[in-house]
């Protein structure tokens, strides 16, 4: 069944432009902050990929792999694999030293 139109705009296109522009602001420079363009590459890479995967995955009508399959269900497979493997690559990958591991562990943050 189709959702409320001012439901649909709100929660699929006025709410995750609002999280892209906060963002933006918040690792942008805005109005506080001074950080280098490296420390904001991971994150909006990040939100792009999730906020792009959850939006298509409604947009498609949440083809769940569980349920019956649908033309759309491989190709949700497939993104969820690429976004998760993206994720990895932000987490755990250090392009500086070409090394794998947990950042968090460096920087103290965990």
């Amino acid at each position: 069944t189709p959702i409320n139109l001012s439901v649909g705009w709100l929660a699929y296109f006025i709410l995750p432009l609002m999280a892209a522009t906060a963002l933006a602001i918040y690792h942008g420079g805005g109005f506080r902050r001074k950080r280098g363009l490296p420390a904001f590459i991971p994150g909006a890479l990040l939100f792009c990929t999730w906020i792009f995967f959850s939006l298509n995955f409604a947009f498609f009508d949440f083809p769940w792999p569980w349920e019956a399959g649908t033309g759309r269900t491989p190709n949700a497979i497939l993104f969820f694999i690429a976004a998760m493997g993206l994720t990895v690559t932000v987490l755990f990958f250090d392009p500086d030293t070409r090394r794998w591991h947990w950042k968090g562990w460096e920087s103290g943050k965990v």
